[in-house]
C-alpha cells in the first residue's frame, strides 16, 4: 500500500532494462564493488503451492538458472507480493533474471488471499500473513537448491513484507532490502495528519479488488503498466482449477475499501477486519522483533515519496542496535524519476535504475554469499541534498550540528527570523476548498510511480495565505523535519490545516519543497510509540477534541523531512491552506470556515538548518 502502500512501484521496477551491464555507481555511495561476473543463462520457473501450518495453500515460483549442475546450492533472493507473482504466459522479468545470472535462485509468492494463493486478503500485513511470510522462509531454508542464505528485498508493499519477514527470527534470513515502504501507513498514507486520503482509498482500494478477482486492473489514476491476462496458475494439469478456487475464496473477503472508509481513527475496530484495528497491522508495531533479530537492513526512500522519509528516518533512530544503510534519493515512488524541483521534469533517476540494483547486488553479497566482510559502517544514511544537488553521508539523524532556527509569521505577510514585539496581530483566513496540488504530486506517485512536478506555485498561492521572508543574505540548507506552530482560531469544530514550505527565486518562481499536515480535531500530543522528531499526534478516538467556539488552539506537528539548499537571494515562503482538493476529503464536509491566525510571537515555524559545509 504504501502502506506502504504503494501498488505499482515494485512491479514497474521489475519491467526496467537491467539485462545490460550496468555501470558503477556514483562515488558518493562507494560501498559498491563488482560483483562476480554475471552468467548467460537463461531462467527456469517451478510453480508450486508450498502448505502453510493452517492449511492454506501459497502459491510460489522459484527462478533457478537453467544449466544449474544437480546438487547446487544457490543463495536465495525472496519476494512475497499481492501484485501477481507472475502473468500467464509470462517468465521471469529482466530483474529476476539478473539476480539468476548473478548466481541466485529467486522466489515470488502471492500472499495469502491474492494471485494464486488460497486464503482471504482483507487487510495488508495481516498477522496470519506476517506468519506466512516466516513459514516460507523456513520453506526456501530447506529447499535442495537452496544454500540456507536468504535475502528479500521489495518496493511498496513488497518493501513492508521484506521487512516483515524478519521477524519470524529464522536464522536463514541473512539481510532485507526495503524499498519505499511505509513505518506507520495510517499517519504517512491513509490520514496524513489525520486528513482523509480518498485519493489511496479508491484508487488502490479497487486496484487491488480487480487484482483479487483475477482481472486485468484498470484504474482511472492508478497503475498504467500492469495491464495483464491474469495471474499465472501453478504448474500442474491441475493448475488452472485451483487458480479458479482460490479466486473462489478471495471473493470471502471484506472488500478493504468499504472497510478503511469507514476508518476514521487508529483505533477503529472493523468488523471486515475481524475486529482489528488499522493500528494492529502497521510496519512500526513490529520493532520488537526486528530489534531482536537484528536482521541487516538496507532502506531506500525518495524525498518525494508521500511521507515515507518520516516513516524511513523513524525507522532508522528507533532500531537503533540494528545494523541499516539508508539512501534517501532525489526519487518519486520506485526512483524512476529524479524529482528535484531544481531540475527539468523527467529527469532520468540518478543513480540510474540499473545502477541503484547493482547497489543492492553488491550490499547483499557478503551476507548471501559469504565471500567478503559486509562494508562497514554498520549504521549510515546516505541522502541527497536538493539544490545543492549532492550527495551527502552521516550515522546519525538529524546530521551532527543541525539546529532549530525559527522563522516567525509576522505583519504583511511577513517571515521574519526576529519576533514582534509590538504586541497582538492576527491575520485571517478563509478556506478555500478549491485549492489543490495537482495530479503529480507526491502523494500521486504512491499510486502510479509516475514522475513528481509541482508546477510553479505562485497562482495556487493565491488561493492560500501567505508568509514570506526578506532575500536570504547567504544559503540555507535545511536537513531534517521542520515543525509549525501556529496560535489558531477557527469558525469550525474541525477542519484541516495543511502547511507548505517553499522557496521563492528572484524571478518569482515558487518552488514545492514539503508540507505537513494537522486535522484540527487530532491537534492533542502525545508520546510517540517510535523514534520521532516533531509533535505527535496520536490520531486515536479518544483523543479527539473538537474545537470550542472562540477557543485558541496551539497546533504544532511536522513537516516531511528533507534535505533542501535555498541560495542567497531566495526567499522562504510559508503557505498555509485548509484543503488539497487533489488529495483529501473535504474537511469539514459541511461550511467554510474562517480560520484567524495569531501571530503576535505565538505562531512562527522551526527549521533544522544543517551545519555549514566546507
Amino acid at each position: 500500500m504504501t502502506p506502504a502502500l504503494r501498488s505499482a512501484a515494485l512491479v514497474l521496477l521489475a519491467l526496467l532494462p537491467l539485462d545490460q551491464a550496468a555501470a558503477q555507481s556514483p562515488a558518493e555511495f562507494g560501498a559498491c564493488r563488482p560483483v562476480a561476473a554475471a552468467s548467460t543463462t537463461d531462467a527456469v520457473i517451478r510453480s508450486q503451492y508450498v502448505t502453510m501450518s493452517d492449511g492454506t495453500r501459497i502459491a510460489v515460483d522459484v527462478h533457478l538458472p537453467r544449466d544449474l549442475a544437480p546438487g547446487t546450492r544457490l543463495p536465495v533472493i525472496a519476494q512475497f507480493t499481492p501484485y501477481w507473482r507472475r502473468s500467464v504466459g509470462g517468465g521471469s522479468n529482466p530483474l529476476q533474471l539478473r539476480w539468476v545470472r548473478n548466481g541466485y535462485a529467486v522466489v515470488v509468492a502471492d500472499v495469502r488471499g491474492t494471485g494464486a494463493s488460497f486464503g482471504t486478503w482483507a487487510m495488508p500485513w495481516s498477522p496470519r500473513e506476517v506468519r506466512d511470510l516466516g513459514e516460507i522462509v523456513a520453506w526456501i531454508a530447506t529447499a535442495p537448491w537452496s544454500n540456507g542464505r536468504i535475502g528479500t528485498i521489495g518496493g511498496s508493499y513488497l518493501g513492508n513484507t521484506a521487512q516483515l519477514a524478519a521477524v519470524s527470527g529464522h536464522s536463514a534470513l541473512r539481510a532485507v532490502v526495503p524499498q519505499f515502504f511505509d513505518w506507520d501507513a495510517y499517519a504517512e498514507v491513509v490520514r496524513f495528519g489525520g486528513l482523509p486520503n480518498t485519493l489511496y482509498v479508491k484508487i488502490w482500494g479497487e486496484f487491488m479488488r480487480q487484482l483479487n478477482s483475477n482481472t486485468s486492473p484498470s484504474v482511472a489514476g492508478g497503475p498504467s503498466a500492469l495491464a495483464r491476462p491474469g495471474v499465472a496458475p501453478v504448474d500442474g494439469d491441475s493448475g488452472v482449477a485451483l487458480l479458479e478456487a482460490a479466486v473462489r475464496e478471495h471473493a470471502k473477503a471484506a472488500p478493504f475499501s468499504a472497510t478503511l472508509e469507514r476508518v476514521e481513527f487508529r483505533d477503529d475496530r472493523m468488523a471486515g477486519w475481524d475486529g482489528l484495528a488499522m493500528d494492529d497491522f502497521l510496519t512500526f508495531r513490529v520493532a520488537g522483533g526486528l530489534t531482536r533479530t537484528k536482521v541487516p537492513i538496507f532502506g531506500w526512500v525518495g524525498w518525494q515519496d508521500g511521507a515515507t522519509p518520516i516513516g524511513a528516518i523513524s525507522r532508522y533512530n528507533t532500531l537503533k542496535n540494528v545494523p541499516q544503510k539508508l539512501v534517501i534519493g532525489p526519487w518519486n515512488h520506485g526512483a524512476f524519476h529524479h524529482t528535484s524541483p531544481y531540475r527539468p521534469d523527467d529527469t532520468p533517476a540518478e543513480p540510474s535504475p540499473q545502477d541503484q540494483a547493482l547497489e543492492v547486488l553488491c550490499w547483499y553479497e557478503p551476507f548471501l554469499k559469504g565471500n567478503a566482510a559486509p562494508a562497514r559502517p554498520e549504521r549510515e544514511v546516505i541522502y541527497f541534498t536538493l539544490g545543492e544537488e549532492r550527495w551527502h553521508r552521516t550515522t546519525v539523524w538529524p546530521p551532527a550540528g543541525t539546529r532549530m532556527q525559527r522563522w516567525f509569521l509576522a505583519a504583511d505577510g511577513a517571515l521574519s527570523p526576529r519576533r514582534d514585539k509590538a504586541g497582538a496581530g492576527t491575520d485571517r483566513y478563509q478556506v478555500d476548498f478549491s485549492a489543490a496540488t495537482g495530479r503529480t504530486s507526491r502523494w500521486y506517485s504512491g499510486l502510479n510511480a509516475g514522475d513528481v512536478v509541482y508546477p510553479d506555485r505562485r497562482q495556487e498561492d493565491g488561493k492560500l495565505l501567505v508568509y514570506q521572508s526578506a532575500p536570504l543574505a547567504e544559503d540555507l540548507v535545511i536537513t531534517g523535519e521542520p515543525v509549525i506552530t501556529l496560535s489558531i482560531r477557527s469558525t469550525h469544530p474541525d477542519g484541516a490545516v495543511i502547511a507548505y514550505l517553499e522557496d521563492v527565486d528572484p524571478s518569482g518562481h515558487v518552488r514545492y519543497l514539503t508540507e505537513g499536515a494537522l486535522r484540527i480535531l487530532n491537534r492533542a500530543e502525545a508520546k510517540a510509540p517510535y523514534a520521532y522528531s516533531a509533535p505527535y499526534h496520536s490520531h486515536r478516538r479518544g483523543a479527539a477534541r473538537p474545537l470550542a467556539q472562540d477557543e485558541t488552539a496551539l497546533l504544532r506537528f511536522g513537516l516531511v523531512t528533507t534535505s533542501v539548499r535555498l541560495e542567497r537571494g531566495h526567499r522562504i515562503r510559508i503557505a498555509l491552506a485548509g484543503a488539497d482538493a487533489d488529495v483529501y476529503a473535504r474537511l469539514p464536509a459541511d461550511g467554510t470556515p474562517t480560520l484567524t491566525v495569531d501571530r503576535a510571537g505565538r505562531s512562527f515555524i522551526d527549521l533544522p538548518v544543517a551545519a555549514r559545509r566546507p
